[in-house]
C-alpha cells in the first residue's frame, strides 16, 4: 500500500501513515468477514448420547438421598453424573454421583419412599467444551435430521406433559455453568449415538500468528481492492472510482462462491456494500 503514494519497499513508513494503512486493511477485512468462515472462530463438538437405562429395581428412604440398586447396572462411566435424572414412580430427582452399578446418590432428598420400584436413569443434559455459541447440532444419520433449538420453557412445557423417550428432536438454549455452555435435548435419549455441534468458539486474546487463519488467496485480492479504494479516497486520487468499481465486482463474486459451497446455504448481501461508501458513514472503520 506505501508504494502507491510513492514510498519504495525499502523506505520506512511514518507512523502515522502506517496506523492509517492499518486501518485501511482492517477495515476491508471487516467488509468480507462476515461472509467467509474463518476456521479459528469454528468450533466443533460432539453429544455422546446415552441410552436410559432401567434394568433391576431400587429403593431410597423418604428423606435420602442414597438408592440402593437390586440387579442395576448404572453407568458409572457417564462423563458427568451430575447431569443425569432418575425417575422414581412419579417423581424425578436430579443424580449427584454414581458409586457404582448398583449405588448412586441423589442432589435432592426424596420426597417419597420406595422399595423395590422400578425407576428411569437417563442422561438428557449435556456439557460442551469446544463450542460456545451453538448454531446447529444434526445426527449422525443425515442433516434431514437436524435438532431444532427451542426455549427451556419449552423444553419444561413438553416434559411436563408427557416425558418422552426416543430420538431427541429438540436442544434448549444453552445454560453457562462455569463458562461452559450446558444443553437439555427432548425426547429423553434412549440410544447410543452422535450428535454433532457446530458453531462458534469463545472469544480469546490472539497471542500467536498460528492462532488465527491467514487470509485465504482468493480473500487478499478482496482485501488489497478495498484498502486501495480508501487510499485512493484519502488521497482524492482520480482512480477512487475506478478501484471502487473494481472492488464491489471481487467482493460479489467472492460472496457468490462463497455462498455456493455452503451446501445452498445463502446470505443477504448487504446493500452497503454495493454503494459509494463515501454516503455510509460509520460502518465498518476507517473508509466506509
Amino acid at each position: 500500500m506505501g508504494e502507491l503514494i510513492g514510498i519504495s519497499r525499502s523506505q520506512a513508513i511514518p507512523a502515522d501513515l502506517q496506523t492509517q494503512l492499518n486501518g485501511y486493511v482492517e477495515d476491508a477485512i471487516r467488509r468480507i468477514s462476515r461472509h467467509h468462515e474463518w476456521g479459528w472462530m469454528r468450533g466443533y463438538d460432539r453429544i455422546e448420547l446415552e441410552a436410559k437405562v432401567d434394568e433391576g429395581t431400587v429403593a431410597v428412604a423418604a428423606g435420602g438421598t442414597a438408592v440402593t440398586g437390586t440387579g442395576t447396572t448404572f453407568p458409572t462411566v457417564w462423563a458427568n453424573e451430575s447431569y443425569g435424572e432418575m425417575r422414581i414412580g412419579r417423581e424425578v430427582y436430579r443424580v449427584a454421583s454414581i458409586t457404582d452399578t448398583t449405588n448412586m446418590v441423589l442432589t435432592d432428598s426424596a420426597l417419597v419412599e420406595a422399595t423395590a420400584a422400578s425407576f428411569q436413569l437417563y442422561k438428557n443434559r449435556y456439557v460442551l467444551a469446544n463450542v460456545y455459541a451453538l448454531e446447529t447440532i444434526v445426527s449422525t444419520v443425515g442433516a434431514q435430521d437436524a435438532v431444532e433449538a427451542v426455549s427451556n420453557e419449552h423444553i419444561q412445557g413438553m416434559k411436563s406433559q408427557f416425558l418422552s423417550f426416543g430420538r431427541p428432536r429438540f436442544w434448549s438454549n444453552p445454560e453457562y455453568v462455569g463458562g461452559l455452555p450446558v444443553i437439555e435435548v427432548y425426547p429423553v435419549p434412549n440410544y447410543n449415538e452422535i450428535l454433532h455441534v457446530r458453531g462458534l468458539k469463545l472469544p480469546t486474546i490472539p497471542s500467536a500468528d498460528g492462532d488465527t487463519d491467514d487470509i485465504p488467496e482468493q480473500w487478499s485480492q478482496v482485501v488489497d481492492e478495498w484498502a486501495k479504494v480508501g487510499m485512493y479516497e484519502a488521497m482524492e486520487d482520480a482512480r477512487y472510482s475506478a478501484a471502487l468499481r473494481m472492488a464491489q465486482a471481487s467482493l460479489g463474486r467472492m460472496i457468490q462462491e462463497s455462498d455456493a459451497n455452503r451446501d445452498g446455504a445463502r446470505f443477504e448481501l448487504d446493500p452497503r456494500f454495493y454503494r459509494n461508501p463515501r454516503r455510509h458513514q460509520g460502518y465498518g472503520g476507517v473508509v466506509n
